[in-house]
């Protein structure tokens, strides 16, 4: 076979190479930005320190009622499903009517509320990232079970999430 048009051939050429150098400038490009999104720190442990509270309560008093004779004492978070819990801290504080401490459910390592304390109002950028998630906690307005008697109550629960390594 015999190719009759070898100037046809030669432009077909050229084309392809610009071809070629213009979808590798595409993909570097997408590569780059790829690289500097994934290089890019962010930090969840608020929010997921939030959600664990939410979840938490929503466990122990998901219709607006805790009953205390069934809630654990221990293992907090084991019974509320939460699997993998070594990174965290949960204390659920209930209080009565005119707030006298009736119980405290907690589960996690208790360690992490030094170390909050210890990154409050301080650090560097560099150590920042270490210092574990923890919100201020938040109060629950809810009913409470003793025994056969019903009652109104407050809940504080706080949650600490700490780095992932």
């Amino acid at each position: 076979m015999m190719i009759r048009n070898k100037k046809a051939v030669v432009g077909e050429t050229i084309l392809y190479v610009y071809r070629f150098m213009l979808v590798s400038i595409i993909a570097l490009v997408v590569l780059g930005i790829a690289a500097v999104a994934y290089d890019y720190y962010i930090d969840v442990r608020d929010v997921e320190a939030r959600i664990l509270e939410r979840d938490v309560i929503g466990c122990i008093a998901g219709n607006g009622l805790l009953d205390l004779n069934i809630v654990p004492e221990k293992d907090l978070l084991e019974y509320c499903g939460v699997k993998n819990n070594d990174r965290f801290y949960v204390r659920v504080q209930v209080f009565n009517s005119s707030m006298g401490k009736l119980k405290v459910l907690e589960h996690g390592d208790s360690g992490l509320e030094s170390v909050k304390t210890i990154f409050e109002g301080r650090g560097t950028d560099k150590i920042a990232k270490y210092a574990p998630g923890a919100p201020a906690g938040t109060w629950y307005k809810i009913n409470l079970k003793q025994g056969e008697n019903l009652s109104r109550g407050n809940i504080f629960v706080e949650a600490i999430v700490s780095y992932e390594s």
